[in-house]
């Protein structure tokens, strides 16, 4: 091999991020070591998985306990939303809730259910026979993601009833959080790039639920939704990670076929709300096809003229006030998966030294 060919590769192999210094210039594939030639202190070796995300769809057919398979990950998190007006809104669950519980995010009056994502298995979920999940002859759409404690972080706390109930022990400063009580009140999410707590449905967020910190975040409101005196609420927090996700904002002008770029990467799952204007969130994922976009409130069907496309560096939006209302603060929230560069079984590492 030549070495100007060489270098280009261990450069190629560096713009992903797997280089470290050190070692003695071979290939290696566990079970063989093959020496090449002399080379420069230079290593590539295996870096660890960071937030896994993976998307799906599936036809519901009221059949309980359906393993829904083939994620590349056990997931942790997953959220399910039927594509019709069904009257069950779909669900949303996570290990922590403990087995076969899922919550109706869109709903106040919801409790921790049986029935929805029942079980988490080592490829993907298992789900139930409840129309929330498995309607026969509907199709839905989710999600799922999983992460080492850097970037993902689920726990619970115990509202105080007062407006400054700090939560810590989460490792870092949030970027994207989903708090539900256990027990019946509307979930709410927020957005650090808006900065905004919202909920589920077609209204306004709020600056004043949540302050995020350096390691974790205060619960800055009485509200029933996040700090009941004696309730528990449980929480998901995420935080940004380079080149796999990424939140930002733009203005609404009301511009169809509107392409949103600079993103960094090609989304799997994107996630949008409007500051301001009572519009609904809305979500898409890389198993939508065509002009489609799942509207994250309750017995509200996909809808065209929202999230129109997923894009090498971006996404397109349509005209519709949901994603692109005029003059209006639009935030939106992107991931993909990261599986980092070798798998637990090894593959390949590259260890140099000398040129």
């Amino acid at each position: 091999m030549k070495l100007s060919l060489f270098k280009k590769i261990i450069l190629s192999l560096a713009t992903i991020g797997i280089v470290a210094f050190g070692g003695h210039y071979l290939l290696e594939n566990r079970s063989q070591s093959v020496p090449i030639e002399e080379s420069s202190n230079l290593a590539v070796g295996a870096t660890s998985a960071g937030l896994r995300v993976h998307s799906f769809t599936y036809t519901g057919n009221a059949t309980d306990n359906r393993d829904l398979t083939g994620f590349p990950f056990a997931p942790t998190f997953a959220t399910v939303k039927p594509s019709d007006t069904t009257a069950n809104d779909g669900v949303m669950s996570w290990v922590g809730l403990g087995t076969d519980k899922s919550f109706d995010p869109f709903s106040g009056a919801s409790a921790p259910f049986a029935d929805g994502i029942q079980a988490w298995n080592s490829d993907g979920i298992q789900i139930g026979a409840s129309d929330y999940v498995n309607k026969s002859g509907t199709t839905y759409y989710g999600f799922a993601i999983a992460g080492p404690a850097s970037v993902y972080y689920e726990g619970s706390y115990t509202g105080d009833g007062t407006t400054s109930n700090p939560v810590t022990g989460v490792g870092f400063q949030p970027d994207f959080l989903i708090i539900r009580r256990n027990g019946g009140s509307a979930g709410r999410f927020y957005m650090s790039q808006i900065n905004q707590s919202s909920v589920w449905t077609a209204s306004n967020g709020s600056a004043g639920f949540t302050t995020m910190g350096s390691d974790g975040f205060t619960v800055t409101s009485a509200s029933s939704q996040v700090n009941s005196t004696g309730q528990t609420y449980y929480f998901v927090a995420l935080k940004l990670e380079t080149g796999y996700s990424a939140m930002g904002t733009f203005t609404g002008n009301v511009t169809d076929n509107r392409a949103i770029t600079g993103v960094g990467f090609p989304p799997e799952v994107l996630i949008m709300k409007a500051s301001s204007g009572a519009q609904a969130p809305v979500f898409r994922t890389s198993a939508h096809s065509g002009d489609d976009t799942s509207i994250w409130i309750t017995t509200t069907a996909n809808a065209t003229d929202r999230i129109q496309s997923l894009d090498s560096d971006g996404f397109t939006v349509g005209a519709d006030n949901q994603v692109n209302r005029s003059a209006t603060t639009m935030g939106w929230y992107a991931l993909r998966d990261n599986p980092g560069s070798a798998d637990s079984q090894g593959n390949f590492f590259l260890l140099f030294d000398n040129f």
